[in-house]
């Protein structure tokens, strides 16, 4: 059983499609981010993971009321490397919260390439690439 239900999320699942598509429902995202973290492609991936980065932050989302069963719709999705750790996350008026976030590791940090991953570069280039291959997921 899941004992916290609150979720910060940073990459293809801030995209309605993609959340809807694993999860099975709407969900309200909270504008939030976390400092000392950095945002990268995964290698050879359309999608990103966060890695420790004393100099920079990570904007996205905070969700909160996830039932067990979709953190078990979470976890199968998410890529094996991930690692699911609870985050000192900022909402927008400030507050500092905690919530768990699929992170990388530094040990697993050779999973990342150089390439900062942007929601704006991935919406504009490859969300409708990423829509296509999860259609095969499940």
């Amino acid at each position: 059983m899941q004992t916290d239900n609150k979720l910060f999320i940073y990459g293809t699942l801030l995209y309605e499609e993609v959340w809807l598509k694993i999860v099975g429902r709407h969900a309200h995202k909270y504008p939030a981010k976390v400092v000392g973290w950095c945002r990268k492609y995964m290698n050879n991936k359309l999608y990103p993971g966060i890695v420790r980065s004393h100099d920079n932050e990570v904007d996205g989302a905070l969700i909160t009321g996830l039932s067990d069963g979709e953190w078990s719709k979470l976890d199968k999705f998410e890529d094996a490397v991930y690692t699911k750790k609870m985050l000192d996350v900022i909402v927008s008026d400030g507050a500092k919260v905690q919530a768990f976030a699929y992170i990388i590791e530094e040990n697993d940090i050779a999973s990342l390439s150089d390439k900062i991953w942007l929601p704006q570069d991935f919406e504009k280039n490859e969300l409708d690439i990423f829509l296509g291959k999860l259609n095969q997921y499940k």
